[in-house]
């Protein structure tokens, strides 16, 4: 029997014992989840089996916070989870009621991979679907879903994040970003096939993408990608309010990289980044567009805080 257990419970148990119908074997629980083994008087003493009172919890491959509940996928049950509203460990609630939990079971192939939080909706992903729960409360949550390329099994934890207000998620062919439309692949411009150990992180209106050889940014103002002169090998990363923390490994020791305003610090070296080169270069530009249209002046605009070199070349 999956309840609520509470001190309540113990009081009521205990009442039903003075008026002479029962008692507890034992001293008053101080963990109320555990097992609490009771004895019924009925003419004579017997002893029967304990009844237990828990909380039953199920078994999740993911949670995420969204709308005061959390949030959960479990690939045994083929199901998402949410927990009662302002209770997570309350997973069975179910009164017909705004606050019940909640829990559906998708049928589509395949394992769940990763759950995340986007805009105040649960997002929910599976190799080669997206789907994104709407709603408010049980009785209103429904499933929207898009077949397209997701997460894949075996992903690193952070292989989402939002930035500026789309979702971007690592796939198997590369960087997806989302807005409550079809998914659509921002990164084929780089030429890069192989996305799988790489992971997310946000900084400002900037989109970092790190792999095992890279630090790459995309700045979604622009539509412009950038490679980071950084030679350091990615290992982790994790925010905490508005700093990134960066941990990649040198010289064969793990390096902890802070992201402040405006530069780059190490807790082990302490120095701002070094002078670095940086070229910019367009397509072919000729008399093959349309209309035979051809460039008669290139304006270039530049913003530095230093001295700097600059060289144009064509």
């Amino acid at each position: 029997i999956a309840v609520k257990p509470s001190i309540a419970v113990y009081a009521t148990l205990t009442g039903f014992a003075r008026n002479g119908h029962g008692w507890f074997n034992g001293e008053s629980p101080t963990n109320t989840s555990t097992s609490i083994p009771i004895k019924y008087v009925n003419g004579r003493t017997e002893k029967i089996e304990p009844a237990v009172f828990r909380l039953a919890v199920p078994k999740l491959d993911g949670i995420c916070g969204s709308q005061y509940r959390i949030w959960g996928i479990s690939n045994d049950e083929h199901s998402i989870y949410a927990s009662e509203l302002g209770n997570e460990r309350n997973w069975y609630r179910y009164e017909g009621i705004s606050s019940d939990s909640y829990a559906v079971t998708v049928p589509t192939v395949g394992d769940f991979t990763h759950i995340t939080n986007y805009n105040g909706y649960p997002v929910v992903f599976k190799a080669n679907e997206l789907i994104k729960v709407t709603g408010t409360r049980p009785a209103s949550y429904s499933l929207v879903r898009y077949e397209c390329n997701g997460i894949p099994v075996g992903s690193k934890q952070h292989c989402s994040c939002v930035v500026g207000g789309v979702l971007y998620y690592v796939s198997r062919d590369g960087i997806y970003a989302f807005n409550d439309s079809m998914p659509v692949c921002i990164s084929d411009k780089l030429g890069i096939t192989e996305w799988k150990n790489a992971f997310l992180f946000g900084y400002g209106d900037v989109l970092y993408v790190g792999t095992n050889d890279y630090l790459y940014s995309y700045n979604k103002t622009y539509g412009v990608w950038h490679k980071e002169d950084t030679t350091d090998r990615s290992v982790s990363v994790t925010t905490s309010d508005g700093i990134v923390y960066f941990l990649v490994e040198r010289n064969g020791q793990d390096v902890l990289l802070i992201y402040d305003d405006h530069n780059l610090h190490s807790n082990t070296v302490g120095d701002t980044e070094e002078d670095f080169s940086w070229y910019a270069e367009t397509i072919k530009l000729s008399v093959d567009s349309p209309e035979k249209k051809y460039l008669s002046r290139l304006d270039i605009s530049l913003e530095n805080e230093g001295d700097c070199r600059v060289m144009v070349k064509y």
